[in-house]
């Protein structure tokens, strides 16, 4: 069972890793378009983003524009 959380969390850091180079590539960037950047479900990636938030690595705002608003994130100067 070790090896399996072993695994487990080794695929977990790699999308996480994932989701921050999707960052990067996608400054300001809206969910659904870093999910499929980083190859993993909008459901996933919003545990990530909601981590990653939490440790102060990303900011967020609302998006101006017409209905459906979205939430644009980029990583802030804290990220590691």
């Amino acid at each position: 069972m070790n090896g399996w959380r072993t695994r487990r969390e080794a695929r977990r850091q790699a999308e996480m890793d994932r989701v921050i180079l999707a960052l990067q590539a996608h400054p300001r960037g809206h969910a659904l378009r870093l999910a499929r950047c980083a190859g993993v479900s909008p459901a996933r990636l919003h545990v990530y983003l909601a981590q990653l938030e939490a440790q102060d690595a990303i900011s967020s705002d609302w998006a101006e524009g017409p209905y459906p608003r979205r939430r644009r994130y980029w990583l802030s100067g804290n990220a590691s």
